[in-house]
């Protein structure tokens, strides 16, 4: 049995996933986000530190982290409003005092984060605070999900 990265094909210097785990990452990203009309090519996608982007609603932000997933992401990140963009927040610190967790997330966004991760990576880590963003990333991608918000 071969984990995920032990699938990644390597073409010269390419570096894909395996068109199976190509096929299943797109179709979780596009349960997320929708595709864009003048996507960002694939090799300025691999050059861009960070390459990111938020769904429509803006509770949701995907992070390619690895070569391969900047390729899947690249679909879903309009090249023109690359510049104009929202900016990668700053680095969320979950470490420090105890705390009752007291955020709350749609499970409608907590299954499809979880399907991205499952079908991109063999493994998942989840850090949550109370009133932060969830983030759940692996190896490949990183998915920051803004709390809901209660108005009782």
């Amino acid at each position: 049995m071969t984990t995920k990265m032990e699938e990644i094909v390597k073409e010269g210097q390419i570096q894909r996933f395996d068109i199976k785990t190509e096929s299943k990452v797109l179709k979780a990203i596009n349960k997320i986000l929708d595709e864009v009309k003048d996507p960002i090519n694939e090799n300025d996608a691999i050059n861009t530190e960070p390459l990111f982007t938020m769904n429509t609603e803006q509770t949701m932000l995907i992070r390619a982290i690895s070569e391969q997933a900047k390729r899947c992401l690249s679909r879903f990140c309009d090249k023109e409003n690359r510049e104009y963009g929202h900016k990668y927040p700053k680095e969320i610190d979950y470490n420090g005092e105890k705390f009752e967790i007291k955020s709350r997330y749609g499970s409608e966004y907590l299954i499809k984060i979880m399907r991205l991760m499952n079908d991109s990576g063999d493994s998942v880590k989840l850090q949550t605070k109370h009133d932060y963003p969830l983030k759940a990333f692996n190896e490949h991608f990183e998915v920051i999900l803004a709390p809901r918000c209660d108005t009782d």
